[in-house]
């Protein structure tokens, strides 16, 4: 994908990842991915497997395919900043993981994010701390994202989870 194909929506959310990633080092950047994912597990708080399971719409992810999936993403894209961080070229290519078809147990998904999460803070130690901005790697609906945006892209995901969470959580009466 190229950014000439993005709406005007994907185009101001590029410009906001890139810059954000241009602006800020690893160190800055970790508070709010952490604050994130602090709120993502905090909304998983007291929902049972079976209220996990629980669809509200049709067209939407029950809470525990949108975690499995959270999951999926957060260990694939922390892999990708790694690879983009160390200007591997063969970075420049991001496949998102697939919907899940059988998502875990809630108590795995919990001690998976919890697992990423000490991997997520532990980029700032291991990362060059001004890494290169190239190459790129393409997000589908973003457009091409270097090594730092893709690290604030964590937040911006997770955001749009607890969001989902929160959400279903009130159709259901948790």
């Amino acid at each position: 994908m190229t950014t000439r194909e993005l709406t005007e929506d994907q185009q101001r959310i590029r410009g906001y990842l890139l810059a954000q990633g241009e602006k800020y080092g690893w160190f800055e950047i970790l508070p709010r991915i952490l604050e994130t994912r602090v709120q993502l597990l905090q909304a998983l708080d007291g929902v049972t497997d079976e209220q996990a399971d629980v669809r509200v719409d049709v067209d939407e992810w029950t809470i525990r395919e949108a975690m499995d999936h959270a999951v999926n993403v957060a260990q694939s894209t922390l892999r990708h900043v790694q690879r983009l961080a160390l200007g591997e070229s063969q970075a420049g290519v991001y496949e998102e993981p697939p919907r899940p078809e059988h998502p875990r147990p809630l108590s795995e998904l919990r001690a998976l994010l919890l697992a990423n999460t000490l991997d997520m803070a532990a980029i700032p130690g291991k990362m060059p701390a001004d890494p290169p901005l190239e190459p790129m790697a393409a997000h589908a609906f973003f457009g091409d994202l270097h090594c730092k945006a893709w690290y604030v892209f964590f937040r911006v995901h997770e955001v749009d989870h607890v969001n989902q969470v929160n959400k279903i959580r009130q159709a259901i009466g948790i």
